[in-house]
């Protein structure tokens, strides 16, 4: 008997693959960001000693507080490029290769000599590994949500399309007690000379996730019915969804994985990437949280001005197609 109901003149997908689809892309985007977030764990620890040995503590934390920028850097390259792999090819070939660039990216983090073995090489190979992390965030982001809002019942998109960003949290928080964890069972030796690149190590659990996606998940019912995706409003929920909702909106359908990962992605520059640098380098500087605080305060109203921006856009927006309506109903009459 065929499981499957036609949803607004689109065929929609039984809720054994619905489920099937949320807990990948939840499942996925946790692993992604636990891969690109444990290095700025890892940053404070135990990178500036061992791939930039050749300067001051505060330096050297400084120097891989940079190297974590780097990877945000990589975000609008792949938000970019996997978007319209996404917008042409499809969300599931798109999110299957930025898993696997993570996946592999982290694991040869975990691998990489350090400064004492390769030299120079070390630091510059480490750069390069940071660049395509970003890159893979930049292509995870939108594939994960859009798989999971273009897979929802229509009076569930934004509940879908919040729960991906979940990852984020998730990741964030298994980085920080797996190292947690690794600090406790290990002697301080033991974790700066090998203990650190467990947690990179064991990215490849992203392996079979992806042969998950790739095995029992097809792209979304949307794209394989009408080629150009014509993707749902991105949904108010936890975390980003707020977000989300905002920049789909922003853009025609035809380019949305583009233009809304693109967005995000360059954002992210300098609200995360340079964060961290910014405020090891006023803590240093001044010797107060007065000025990390500062920083917050003015980076929360400098957010606003865009946000403005936004709302006065989607405003002229909303009142133009009104007009264009109202034009075509009095040129039926």
């Amino acid at each position: 008997m065929n499981t499957q109901r036609r949803v607004g003149g689109a065929e929609a997908s039984p809720a054994p693959s619905r489920r099937r689809v949320l807990g990948a892309a939840i499942a996925a985007s946790s692993i992604e960001w636990y891969d690109f977030l444990i290095y700025g764990v890892a940053a404070t620890l135990v990178i500036h000693s061992h791939f930039f040995p050749e300067v001051s503590s505060t330096a050297g934390v400084l120097a891989a507080f940079a190297t974590f920028a780097v990877g945000f850097a990589g975000r609008p390259i792949g938000a970019a490029l996997f978007g319209h792999i996404g917008d042409r090819l499809g969300r599931k070939p798109a999110l299957l290769t930025a898993m696997f660039l993570m996946a592999t990216c982290s694991t040869l983090i975990g691998l990489l000599p350090t400064y004492a073995t390769i030299g120079v090489a070390a630091p510059i190979i480490l750069v390069i590994l940071r660049i395509a992390q970003g890159m893979a965030v930049g292509g995870h982001w939108g594939g994960a949500t859009l798989l999971a809002v273009e897979y929802a019942p229509p009076e569930r998109r934004a509940f879908y399309g919040a729960l991906p960003q979940l990852g984020l949290p998730t990741g964030m928080i298994t980085g920080t007690l797996l190292f947690l964890l690794l600090e406790e069972i290990l002697t301080p030796g033991q974790l700066s000379l090998w203990g650190w690149r467990i947690p990179f190590l064991l990215s490849v659990v992203m392996f079979p996730v992806a042969y998950f996606v790739h095995r029992f998940i097809e792209d979304t019912p949307r794209f394989r019915q009408v080629g150009a995706l014509l993707v749902a409003q991105v949904g108010v929920g936890a975390m980003f969804g707020p977000a989300q909702t905002m920049l789909a909106q922003m853009f025609p359908p035809e380019v949305r994985y583009s233009g809304a990962s693109l967005g995000y992605q360059i954002a992210n520059i300098l609200g995360g990437g340079l964060a961290p640098l910014i405020m090891t380098a006023l803590l240093a500087a001044t010797g107060t949280t007065l000025a990390v605080s500062g920083y917050v305060a003015a980076a929360c109203v400098l957010a606003l001005i865009p946000l403005s921006l936004a709302t006065i856009v989607r405003t002229r927006r909303r009142s133009s197609r009104q007009d264009d309506h109202a034009a075509v109903i009095e040129n039926a009459r």
